[in-house]
């Protein structure tokens, strides 16, 4: 990292699922978060879809909300983005349609150059001089990518999508969980003590990662957080609730005997109906709805089927259909908090308390 400080500081937290964009100059008391984005002009939005989409009569791809329901589009491809990752799942499943290491690339690829052209049309009115200025864009890291290459891949490829151009810089900062980590510590209302220990949870789209931190202060100086343990990240995450809901909804129309389009679970499972109910289940609010519907794509309202569980065109979910969707999920999370709450136990040289932290939502 350069010894010169950066006149502004953007961080970039590229999700499976959707990715944020937070950033800070000196003046500013606290970072701001772009909450605007193209496709939701009247509406906020702290994150982004981490979705590109390529339309055959455009040299620019589409990407984010504008082709969040788009049939062709790219999504779920962070976790290929690591040919450690992909090539045994290739070389395991030959004729599967998974995309090759250079797919994935052009993906990242343009999807950050996307992500580039949007931050600079932001930020230039309000900062200026935006080409002159000494910018330092600053991206974490998951904890499921094992290999130190990955972070140099990832680099050229981002000065690709130009974010190293004129004075601005590229910085790979936090691990995803231990940026969660100093933001759940940050946040809390309960005070710290030197040699506190905090254990969060950052449950993302497709990992849930874990950090294990220390607090380490002394007399006069401002407290900072020591990484006890690498711990690394599990495939639990929102993707396989949709993933799970798009085989319960195949499975109905099986047994309805349903014919309709290949894709009609896979529409299902991106529609804004699931997605908002998956996003709210468990919430009070929600206690009182008897049934989650969704709707068929193509389906009249006239047409019920029992045992497809459609109701004039809508499929219905009750609390328990949608608990087992979520349970393998959290039935995961919760092993590995107490296993990892174990470990600490039987270390004998944490003796402090320990935190619990939760935080990350898909």
């Amino acid at each position: 990292m350069s010894s010169i400080q950066p006149e502004i500081v953007v961080g970039i937290d590229f999700g499976m699922t959707f990715t944020g964009v937070a950033y800070s100059n000196r003046n500013m008391p606290q970072p701001k978060v772009i909450q605007t984005w193209p496709g939701k002009k009247h509406e906020t939005s702290r994150k982004v879809p981490s979705i590109i989409n390529y339309l055959p009569l455009r040299d620019d791809p589409e990407w984010g909300f504008p082709c969040q329901y788009s049939e062709g589009k790219k999504e779920w491809f962070k976790r290929w983005l690591e040919p450690e990752f992909l090539d045994p799942l290739r070389a395991a499943e030959p004729d599967s349609d998974l995309p090759s290491t250079a797919e994935v690339r052009k993906w990242y690829k343009d999807y950050m150059r996307c992500l580039y052209l949007y931050i600079k049309d932001v930020l230039q009115p309000q900062m200026g001089g935006w080409e002159s200025k000494r910018v330092e864009f600053l991206f974490s890291l998951p904890t499921t990518f094992g290999s130190q290459a990955i972070s140099t891949s990832l680099r050229e490829l981002l000065v690709e999508a130009g974010f190293s151009q004129g004075r601005h810089t590229i910085e790979f900062g936090l691990t995803e969980p231990q940026a969660s980590a100093v933001d759940a510590a940050k946040d809390s209302l309960q005070t710290f003590e030197n040699g506190d220990v905090l254990l969060v949870c950052d449950a993302g789209g497709a990992t849930t990662d874990f950090a294990l931190l220390e607090q380490i202060s002394s007399e006069n100086e401002r407290p900072w957080l020591q990484e006890l343990a690498k711990i690394p990240g599990v495939d639990v995450g929102s993707t396989n609730i949709d993933l799970a809901f798009e085989l319960l909804v195949d499975e109905r129309l099986r047994v309805g005997r349903v014919d309709l389009a290949e894709n009609t679970a896979w529409t299902m499972m991106h529609s804004a109906e699931f997605q908002e109910w998956k996003c709210s289940f468990g919430d009070r609010s929600n206690e009182d709805v008897l049934k989650f519907l969704v709707p068929v794509p193509y389906l009249l309202e006239s047409v019920s089927n029992s045992q497809a569980g459609i109701e004039r065109g809508k499929m219905a979910f009750s609390h328990d259909d949608f608990r087992s969707l979520f349970d393998p999920q959290v039935n995961r999370i919760i092993a590995l908090v107490r296993k990892h709450l174990n470990n600490i136990a039987q270390d004998k040289y944490v003796v402090s308390p320990v935190h619990l932290f939760s935080s990350g939502a898909s």
